[in-house]
């Protein structure tokens, strides 16, 4: 009997791992998932710049390029099964007719699709390459360019005693009466388009004298920002007078200059080129066009600021953005540096307030600039006196490897605020090589090892007080520090500043450096070490340091030998006031200092002042 039970209980198992199978089959078709993409198949923009969001949904994780560099992506990559999107932006289109390209969304490898992205030309505007004409005083007649597609007039015939015509499909002709007013006299006039949906504005300006020489264009117009790369610039100028045209630097070069006749109102173009940006630093600089001569009756100047980089990444106090403007900022430096890359061509901008560290930044070998109320486009209209200030809370502050590039530098930042005391670690600072700190401040710190070790770095204009640490404050390895304000700080031990490696200080105050074993003070302790050109106090024939054109300074800060601080006790004014030995004490070294960490100006009275701080006379 037991035989006979064999085959059906066979069967039955037979039978269960088919459905077992198959079930298992009908589950895994269930749960496979289909390529699928969710977005727009097209979009169209106006000519100008402009900033777009796609929004986009996706069964898989995506990627997307773009077909040409006139698309810009920003946000380019996302996860599946969320609610997304494409953020890109399109470059300002230069030429008369639309433009083409497309973003391609890949799923993997699973399934692509092209998004076609259309761009108006500027035929579909009415642009007026010169938007200012002037006359002297005799009036005349001139030509301006209409660049359109679009069937246009001027809003009126005659006005103020100007009169306006439709020369052609691309000119429109000005012409002005005598001016025998002896004073200014000026209009405006608007061009339309048959529907009055597209529109241009011309100024004019009638002067009441012989001799003019100006540049037709709008001031905005006339204080160029460019990128990093050579540049080629063509000006216009209105003149009746001989000229000549003089930049104020040598990467701002002249290529052609049109004779003038000198006698009759012309327009002549001129062409300038700027070289590519290789400093790796922002600057700044003009080409003046003038009469000729030892005279100037008549001028008129173009403003250049080249960019050392370029992206630039910009961070404000409530920021939730992507970085890539003042409007759209990251809210913590940490996120901008996220965002950067380590010896990218890029730097990070700062806005004024405060920002709390949630944990210890790491440095990437990127510039990081503060002091901006957050709407400024060049780096020169930043203020000193407007620092951001980093709070460290309780944790090491930041750390910077070693730096196979060109130094980089944080500039115009307050680090405040950090109680690292339980921390024995390298430092509250672990910097190494090719970083900077310039025109910084630090205040509040403690950490229970050193608050600074800098291997091959820098130090310069810095103002740093009111440090606690368990053994070294500044620990220097093979680092530079000029002009630089040390004061008032303390050691739970025998040692204070440790310098080796053949550090250097110059132009700089050492004073009430404190600490609690042995005698009081000590500025340095025994290393390898060369002090240049220093005020300190306690330790100016310390072992091994050597001291070169310095002297002591005495703990009484209103002594005769004391440093003479504004008000240190009181509310830590370390700045100079009359009759303290550090002004005008300083000497050239290989940093040309044009401000000091306020701003102020570098130099005030016949030499460099010692420290952070430039005595201002008052």
């Amino acid at each position: 009997m037991k035989s006979y039970r064999l085959i059906p209980t066979m069967l039955l198992g037979a039978m269960t791992c088919f459905h077992v199978l198959t079930s298992c089959s009908e589950k895994y078709d269930i749960q496979r998932v289909e390529p699928s993409l969710d977005v727009q198949e097209s979009v169209t923009t106006e000519p100008q710049t402009e900033r777009l969001v796609m929004p986009l949904k996706s069964s898989y994780p995506w990627f997307a390029e773009a077909s040409d560099g006139w698309i810009q992506l920003s946000r380019y990559r996302g996860q599946a099964l969320k609610s997304d999107s494409i953020v890109f932006a399109c470059e300002e289109n230069p030429t008369m007719d639309d433009r083409e390209g497309y973003i391609e969304v890949r799923l993997m490898d699973q399934y692509s699709q092209r998004i076609k992205v259309t761009q108006r030309g500027r035929g579909t505007l009415i642009t007026l390459p010169q938007s200012l004409v002037y006359f002297n005083k005799q009036g005349g007649e001139v030509l301006i360019e209409v660049q359109t597609h679009l069937d246009w007039q001027p809003e009126v015939a005659a006005k103020n005693g100007f009169s306006f015509t439709k020369a052609d499909k691309t000119h429109l002709k000005v012409a002005a009466t005598p001016n025998p007013t002896g004073k200014d006299r000026t209009t405006e006039v608007t061009i339309y388009d048959k529907d009055k949906k597209k529109s241009a504005t011309l100024s004019v300006i009638q002067k009441p004298t012989d001799k003019i020489l100006f540049i037709p264009l709008e001031a905005s117009q006339k204080d160029l920002v460019i990128k990093k790369g050579e540049f080629a610039l063509d000006i216009p100028v209105t003149l009746n007078v001989d000229y000549e045209c003089v930049p104020s630097a040598k990467w701002i070069k002249i290529k052609s200059a049109p004779p003038a006749d000198g006698k009759n109102v012309q327009n002549v173009l001129i062409s300038a080129e700027v070289e590519t940006n290789t400093t790796g630093q922002e600057r700044n600089g003009y080409i003046v066009i003038k009469n000729k001569g030892a005279v100037t009756d008549a001028s008129d100047t173009i403003l250049i600021t080249q960019r050392g980089v370029s992206q630039i990444i910009y961070v404000k106090p409530g920021g939730n953005g992507d970085g890539s403007s003042w409007e759209r900022a990251f809210g913590s430096i940490h996120d901008a540096m996220g965002a950067a890359s380590n010896n990218g061509d890029m730097e990070i901008w700062v806005a004024s307030g405060e920002y709390q560290f949630k944990s210890t930044l790491t440095w990437k070998a990127v510039n990081v600039y503060g002091g901006f109320k957050g709407t400024e486009d060049k780096l020169h209209l930043r203020n000193l006196k407007n620092k951001p200030v980093f709070i460290g809370g309780e944790r090491k502050f930041m750390a910077a490897w070693n730096n196979a590039g060109a130094i980089c530098w944080m500039d115009g930042i307050v680090f405040a605020d950090c109680d690292n005391y339980t921390n024995t670690d390298v430092g509250c600072f672990e910097i190494y090589m090719n970083h900077g700190f310039r025109n910084c401040e630090f205040r509040n710190i403690r950490h229970g090892k050193q608050i600074f070790y800098l291997q091959k770095s820098k130090m310069v204009n810095c103002y740093i007080h009111d440090l606690h640490s368990k053994n070294y404050i500044v620990r220097g390895d093979g680092s530079e520090f000029y002009n630089c304000t040390l004061v008032s700080s303390m050691s739970d031990g025998w040692n204070t500043n440790y310098m080796s490696g053949g550090s250097k200080w110059f132009n700089s105050i050492i004073w009430a450096i404190k600490r609690t074993a042995g005698t009081g003070y000590r500025a340095f302790v025994a290393g390898q070490a060369t002090v240049t050109n220093s005020a300190v106090h306690s330790g100016i024939k310390e072992k091994n340091i050597n001291f070169i054109d310095c002297f002591e300074l005495n703990v009484n800060n209103d002594d005769a030998n004391g440093p003479k601080f504004v008000n240190p006790v009181v509310n830590g004014d370390y700045r100079l006031k009359t009759g303290s030995k550090c002004i005008n004490a300083g000497k050239k070294t290989d940093f040309q200092l044009p401000y000091d960490i306020m701003g102020n100006p570098r130099v005030v009275g016949s030499a460099i002042d010692l420290g952070a701080f430039e005595y201002d006379g008052k």
